[in-house]
């Protein structure tokens, strides 16, 4: 946790400064330590701060692990699932699940044990997507956060992202494992914190996904841990539709912005297309009533999709009303001190080619024929392909390359049939050590 962001903090709940204890660590560690306030003593665990109240006693019990300079322990403890940690009365189902495939003992403990051989002892080895599938034993959720590059989300996410400019620190709102995060912080140039509930994605979003930005756990639709007018721009993807407290959100948003602040959202559920897993979203002038008395727009995800696929920036309308009705996925602007409304024209360089290239996870390689090598588009699941179809209409379901071009993409070299694959989608930025390719 760097001092930057550390002055930029207070807490969400006395709104006291915080003072922080940087606790020695082992060779190699991250930072750990404890953040206090007038209310109390709240944990930093490898770099992330942890800002809840818990009436279990779970965040008091860590603080003390941590003060007994046990970090290991107190990473394990943060990272366990909960479901791992339920009281054995309340877990019973889930251990004769565990025993009847064979695995006995404590499941906490057990994990926790196959935890600390990857992280510590097969660390070199490793990559973000060993872990994810090591966490996620739902496949399906680990396809969502795994093969996030494939999916038209990610796209107009990285869209809506592009719109972020000028000077000041940036707030990722609800950022998950950051794969927005780290593009949001190599095209700004600029500080960049990431929010989210979920100590796992953050942990990920930290150590593997995008290490530049920084990172505090607490809950994205309350109070957040910032000074009034901290930020110059708020960014919210693939999520808005899930916060409870969706007008206190804004209020929020609009406490932690300048004068020219922005807002933006991407990927948002339309209540009056109701799809799987939408959380609770609002109709579009619901969305509308929020930025009352503000400069905004809502316009339709699929047409910044649209625009994308041409390499163009979104093009912000005034809200038109009954015309997106029909739309079941929206994206939205709003702002108190700068009009918004335009097209934005086109990318110089695609949003997705910005960072360290490779293959996109949805690829396979096949046998060579004829001296070439064939990528065919392998979904990992028939769930995944339902839950994604827009993502046919851009991704080649073959494409042919030389084998030397896999070679020039791990070098880093930009050659014309690379910039093609980036033309495809079959070549998009991705963090080091993400997965074997």
């Amino acid at each position: 946790m760097r001092n930057s962001l550390l002055d930029l903090m207070k807490c969400p709940f006395c709104g006291g400064r915080f003072n922080r204890t940087v606790m020695d660590g082992a060779a190699g560690e991250t930072e750990y330590g404890l953040l206090e306030c007038y209310c109390g003593k709240y944990p930093v665990i490898a770099g992330i701060p942890v800002l809840k109240k818990d009436p279990s006693g779970e965040l008091d019990r860590i603080v003390r692990i941590l003060e007994s300079g046990r970090h290991r322990e107190a990473l394990l403890e943060m990272i366990t699932p909960a479901e791992l940690k339920q009281k054995p009365q309340a877990a019973a189902r889930r251990i004769f699940n565990l025993v009847r495939a064979g695995i006995h003992g404590d499941p906490a403990k057990r994990w926790k044990a196959r935890a600390s051989e990857l992280l510590w002892s097969g660390s070199g080895r490793l990559t973000a997507c060993d872990l994810l599938s090591f966490y996620f034993r739902d496949k399906d959720i680990f396809y969502y956060f795994a093969y996030r590059q494939s999916q038209p989300r990610y796209l107009v996410g990285l869209s809506f992202a592009s719109l972020v400019k000028g000077a000041g620190p940036v707030l990722d709102l609800a950022c998950g494992c950051g794969h927005l995060t780290g593009y949001l912080a190599k095209n700004s140039g600029r500080d960049v914190a990431g929010i989210d509930e979920f100590f796992f994605g953050l942990y990920m979003a930290k150590h593997w996904i995008a290490p530049a930005a920084e990172y505090v756990c607490c809950r994205a639709d309350s109070t957040l841990p910032f000074s009034g007018g901290a930020f110059s721009s708020v960014f919210c993807s693939d999520a808005f539709h899930y916060f409870g407290n969706k007008a206190g959100a804004v209020r929020e948003m609009k406490r932690l912005l300048t004068g020219k602040g922005l807002m933006l959202f991407a990927w948002v559920h339309n209540a009056l297309r109701r799809r799987a897993y939408d959380g609770s979203p609002l109709p579009p002038a619901g969305y509308a009533s929020l930025f009352e008395g503000m400069n905004y727009s809502i316009v339709s995800a699929n047409d910044v999709l649209e625009r994308y696929l041409r390499k163009k920036a979104p093009a912000l309308l005034r809200f038109p009303g009954a015309s997106v009705e029909n739309e079941p996925l929206l994206c939205m602007a709003a702002s108190t001190g700068r009009e918004i409304e335009g097209d934005y024209g086109e990318f110089e360089e695609w949003p997705h080619a910005q960072g360290d290239l490779g293959l996109n996870p949805i690829y396979s390689k096949n046998a060579r024929l004829n001296g070439r090598m064939h990528l065919r588009r392998s979904f990992p699941s028939a769930g995944y392909e339902r839950e994604h179809p827009e993502s046919k209409r851009y991704l080649p379901e073959e494409i042919e390359i030389r084998p030397q071009a896999l070679s020039d993409l791990k070098e880093g070299r930009r050659t014309a049939e690379i910039n093609k694959l980036i033309g495809d989608f079959a070549v998009t930025a991705m963090p080091r050590r993400y997965m074997e390719w």
